[in-house]
């Protein structure tokens, strides 16, 4: 009996642990707001986690992936927050699968959770953010140069005007690139200097 009841207490501890928070939720409610070019890069700060917050996103996934096809519908995501007391309507769960679904599948795949769920202020450390950096930079210079750039955001014709501007936002010493440590304060701040209006 005591062993039962230490199993019981394990399990509903474990399950705690790997839900959702308000706070989680909040962190996916706002990636929406977040102008393309941040979504893009935390993908890729996502996937250069150290092991051990990385088991924890995938511990919260696990568990709101209740049929185990690696992808969260809206249906389980709104009974993963009902199970730890977290109340939104339905139409507020399709419209936070909507603002993380970068590949508009209709679900949230583990890549696009872990993104939208990172902690700017504490998930995104350095490590993370040079290795995320030299994806960027293709040619290995130690910058992200325009071209570069609408190469990574599937600029063409047009919108390549776009990759100057975004160039423009987050070039705080204005030589025309973004070196590691103006990718690191664009990636790392907590509100997207961007902004929702910039998304290409």
């Amino acid at each position: 009996a005591l062993h039962s009841a230490w199993s019981a207490d394990s399990a509903t501890t474990r399950r705690r642990a790997d839900s959702l928070d308000s706070l989680d939720v909040e962190r996916l409610e706002a990636f929406r707001h977040l102008g393309s070019l941040k979504q893009v890069m935390l993908h890729v700060v996502a996937g250069q986690l150290q092991d051990t917050k990385r088991d924890q996103f995938r511990n919260q996934f696990v568990h709101l992936d209740s049929n185990g096809d690696g992808l969260v519908s809206a249906e389980e995501l709104e009974v993963g927050l009902a199970q730890v007391g977290i109340t939104r309507s339905h139409s507020d769960v399709i419209q936070i699968v909507a603002s993380v679904d970068t590949n508009f599948n209709g679900s949230i795949d583990y890549t696009e959770f872990v993104a939208a769920a990172l902690d700017l202020a504490i998930d995104v450390d350095r490590d993370a953010c040079l290795t995320a950096f030299n994806v960027f930079d293709i040619d290995g210079d130690g910058a992200i140069s325009e071209e570069e750039l609408a190469r990574l955001l599937g600029l063409e014709g047009d919108q390549l005007s776009r990759a100057k501007e975004l160039i423009e936002m987050i070039d705080c010493n204005g030589d025309g690139v973004i070196d590691f440590n103006e990718f690191h304060r664009y990636i790392s701040e907590g509100s997207d200097v961007l902004g929702a209006s910039t998304k290409v």
